[in-house]
């Protein structure tokens, strides 16, 4: 095998869009050691001379320098808070929440009213654990949306007393 798995990603994203594309998993099974491209697979690093032909409008898009010389990496596409998102015919605001981890992120639809919550912790009903400053000002900021349904990434959705559920920051203060 070489390098045809991440060819077919980087064209199935460009046809049918980075959100849609979160969603697709490509298994790469045939993965022989004793191959020429053994390694570039399993570092994700190109040599020059592998991706020289690639266009430069995909070759900006998907590689960065590597840190060994005359090697390229593909790259991981990173979200930061206050980009908007857009999927099929909606705006996501990506809302950065450092409560579960540090890179954690919420994704709001205004359009939906929905909140994409992943696994930041908005259900609060204790007032034993601190929380960092930055966590509490996102919980402000999130009660300040018209928000209808939240959506877990473990669990049913909650659709009734959304702000009233975010608004606990009496027992986080």
């Amino acid at each position: 095998m070489g390098p045809e798995p991440y060819t077919l990603a980087m064209l199935l994203r460009e046809r049918i869009g980075h959100m849609y594309f979160r969603n697709v998993r490509i298994q790469a099974t045939d993965i022989d050691g004793s191959d020429l491209f053994d390694e570039i697979i399993v570092n994700a690093a190109y040599p020059k001379d592998q991706v020289e032909r690639i266009p430069p409008d995909l070759f900006e898009k998907y590689f960065v320098s590597d840190d060994q010389d005359g090697y390229f990496r593909l790259i991981d596409e990173i979200v930061k808070g206050g980009e908007l998102l857009q999927i099929a015919d909606r705006q996501f605001e990506v809302i950065h929440t450092p409560g579960h981890s540090s890179d954690s992120i919420c994704l709001y639809c205004p359009a939906e009213k929905v909140l994409f919550a992943g696994d930041t912790p908005l259900i609060i009903r204790t007032k034993d654990n601190t929380y960092a400053p930055e966590f509490v000002q996102v919980l402000k900021y999130l009660v300040s949306k018209q928000i209808d349904s939240i959506s877990f990434g473990h669990g049913e959705p909650l659709t009734e007393g959304c702000l009233t559920t975010i608004h606990t920051l009496e027992n986080i203060q």
